[in-house]
């Protein structure tokens, strides 16, 4: 369920970016992960796990295009943007290994404060370092 999603949420990126910009949906997508991974590693019901990682995933899938754009903007001539989506693969890879390595089995607030970190450091980098300021 959590894939369908991941399809819908860049669909939904690039039709909110025509209208508002680069900003306001990356910004969008930051939060949807953020509420997504509060829902997940503080459920103890399944329904708010499966709602948390549907937006999480949703949030995650509509980022992409916008992170994507930003590597392309700061790489004009192209050799470097190849790299993007094995990026994501291997990050897709080695985030959940490092966060059930964080997991301590009795408390979520580790896992959850690592990923409250890794959100805003992105939301730092994206909107300062990215472009998705000056480019809105």
């Amino acid at each position: 369920v959590t894939l369908a999603f991941g399809v819908i949420g860049p669909l939904i990126s690039g039709s909110i970016g025509d209208k508002f910009g680069k900003r306001v949906p990356y910004v969008i997508a930051l939060i949807l992960m953020l509420l997504g991974i509060i829902g997940i590693t503080s459920s103890d019901q399944f329904y708010v796990f499966a709602i948390g990682a549907c937006l999480s995933m949703l949030g995650w899938a509509g980022s992409l295009p916008f992170l994507f754009s930003m590597v392309a903007s700061a790489d004009p001539d192209g050799r470097h943007i190849v790299f993007a989506p094995t990026s994501v693969g291997v990050g897709s890879m080695v985030g959940p290994a490092l966060a059930g390595n964080v997991y301590s089995g009795e408390s979520t607030l580790l896992l959850l404060l690592m990923c409250v970190v890794g959100l805003t450091l992105s939301a730092f980098c994206g909107l300062k370092g990215g472009g998705l300021v000056e480019n809105n």
